[in-house]
C-alpha cells in the first residue's frame, strides 16, 4: 500500500534509534500496520488508511461508510480498530511474562502464536 511505505520510510528516518517498528506482525489472529515500542512513548499501533477525504462519506464510533467507484463500502472505524489492536496487543503480553523479561521472543498458547519478535522481519530498526 503507498501510505504504509510513506509511513514506514518516515519511522524508519525520523524516529529514534533506540525505537522498535514492527510492521504488519501478527497479534493474536490480527495484523496491526504498524507497532511501535519506545523507551519514553511506551506502546502505539498505528493503522494506516490512505483514503481521500471526499471518500469518506459517515463516521461513527464504530464504523466509517466509504464512496469507491463500486459503491458504498463500510468499514471498521480505525480509532475502534487501533484501540482493539492496542488491547490484543497488551493482553497478549501479558499473557507472556517471557517477553517483558528479555527473555523467550515468543509467547504460544494452545499451540498458536500470540506474539512473536521472531516473525517481525520487516522492522524498521532490524
Amino acid at each position: 500500500m503507498p501510505g504504509e511505505r510513506k509511513v514506514f520510510v518516515a519511522l524508519r528516518d525520523h524516529l529514534p534509534e533506540d525505537y522498535l517498528v514492527y510492521y504488519d506482525i501478527p497479534v493474536d489472529g490480527w495484523y496491526p500496520d504498524f507497532i511501535i515500542i519506545g523507551p519514553d512513548l511506551g506502546l502505539v499501533v498505528l493503522e494506516v488508511k490512505d483514503r481521500r477525504l471526499k471518500s469518506i462519506l459517515e463516521v461513527t464510533a464504530d464504523r466509517v461508510r466509504l464512496r469507491q467507484t463500486e459503491g458504498e463500502l463500510e468499514v471498521w472505524n480505525p480509532v475502534r480498530q487501533v484501540r482493539n489492536y492496542l488491547l490484543r496487543t497488551v493482553d497478549a503480553l501479558k499473557r507472556c511474562p517471557r517477553l517483558r523479561s528479555g527473555g523467550s521472543n515468543t509467547c504460544e498458547s494452545e499451540d498458536r502464536v500470540l506474539f512473536s519478535t521472531s516473525a517481525c522481519s520487516r522492522t524498521v530498526n532490524g
